[in-house]
C-alpha cells in the first residue's frame, strides 16, 4: 500500500500543478482502482482524461481491465466499456484493441464471444488500424511492435520485418 499511497500523492500533486495533465489523470485511474478508492473515483479520473482527449486508448484499457469481475467489476460493465470503445472506432481505429481485449475477457464467460476476439476479421481490423497509426507515428515502438505482430498473424512477413526494422528489433 505504501507505493500506491506515494503514487497517489505524486499524481495528485501533478494534477494540482497542471490540472489538464491527462497522463496523470489516466494513471490515477489505476491507482484509484488498485487502492480500492472506489469506482466513482476511478470514473472521475476517466472523465477528466476524456474531457481533454476523448480517444485516450490507455484510459479505456485501464477502465476495461478494472471492469472485469475478477477486479470488482461486472460482465455488464465490461460489455458497456466494449460498446463505448466500439462506438469510437470510426473516429479512432486503434480503439479496436480495446474491443478485442474486451471480447477476449468476455470469452471466458461463455460462447457468445468465443472466437470473435481472435477471428480473421478482427485480425484484419487490428492490422489496418496499426498500419494507419504507424504511418502517422513511425517513431512509436509500441505501435510498430503491434503492427509487426498482426502482420505476422496474417502472414505478411515482409511488413512484419519492416515494422521490426523500424524499431531496430528484428
Amino acid at each position: 500500500h505504501r507505493y500506491l499511497e506515494q503514487a497517489q500523492r505524486d499524481l495528485e500533486h501533478s494534477l494540482e500543478l497542471k490540472p489538464d495533465d491527462i497522463e496523470a489523470a489516466s494513471a490515477m485511474m489505476t491507482v484509484a482502482s488498485a487502492a480500492g478508492l472506489g469506482d466513482d473515483v476511478m470514473e472521475s479520473y476517466f472523465q477528466k482524461t476524456m474531457a481533454v482527449n476523448p480517444l485516450h486508448r490507455d484510459a479505456y484499457m485501464t477502465k476495461l481491465n478494472f471492469a472485469q469481475p475478477k477486479w470488482g467489476g461486472s460482465w455488464e460493465n465490461l460489455e458497456a466499456v466494449i460498446a463505448e470503445a466500439e462506438g469510437k472506432y470510426a473516429e479512432f481505429p486503434l480503439m479496436i484493441k480495446v474491443k478485442r481485449y474486451g471480447e477476449w475477457y468476455m470469452a471466458s464467460r461463455g460462447k457468445r464471444y468465443e472466437g470473435t476476439w481472435n477471428s480473421d476479421a478482427t485480425k484484419w481490423m487490428m492490422y489496418e488500424s496499426f498500419k494507419a497509426q504507424a504511418a502517422m507515428n513511425p517513431e512509436d515502438p509500441f505501435i510498430q511492435a503491434d503492427l509487426a505482430s498482426f502482420s505476422a498473424d496474417l502472414l505478411r512477413f515482409d511488413e512484419a520485418a519492416a515494422a521490426m526494422d523500424a524499431i531496430g528489433d528484428r
